[in-house]
């Protein structure tokens, strides 16, 4: 049986859209499934131009996905409120929003040591919002 691959943000089209600068060493892992793999950034004031109360940024984190497994987001898995994309590759350098208790930090040894465990393991059915005015 042959592994499907994922797909993975090129680093200068994540670093475009996020503002942000990625370790090109993290666009090595390859999520497997609906994982998706985030760079963590602090949970902005507002979303597309929505001003969000203090409660809402206290429960929630934010970051940009840079790579996701083969059935992310699809019909592959079924998701709670049906698929929220056509194409896994469609989620790549989106800014989302989920739970501050989402997912796993990704413990590898050069993510650790250079930007503090920036990086975190998730699947699909833990995003809350994809906010497209930021990738617009």
């Amino acid at each position: 049986m042959a592994i499907t691959p994922s797909y993975i943000a090129t680093k200068e089209a994540f670093d475009a859209a996020s503002g942000l600068s990625i370790d090109e060493r993290a666009l090595l892992l390859s999520p497997q499934g609906n994982r998706i793999h985030v760079m963590l950034t602090p949970p902005p004031e507002q979303y597309g131009g929505i001003i969000l109360p203090q409660g809402y940024t206290d429960e929630s984190a934010s970051g940009w996905i840079f790579s996701v497994g083969p059935l992310a987001g699809t019909t592959a898995i079924p998701h709670p409120c049906g698929p929220i994309c056509d194409d896994p590759g469609d989620l790549l350098c989106q800014a989302i929003v989920f739970g501050r208790h989402t997912g796993k930090v990704l413990a590898v040894d050069f993510l650790d040591r250079a930007i503090k465990s920036g990086y975190l393991v998730m699947t699909d059915r833990d995003i809350w919002t994809i906010d497209h005015s930021r990738t617009e």
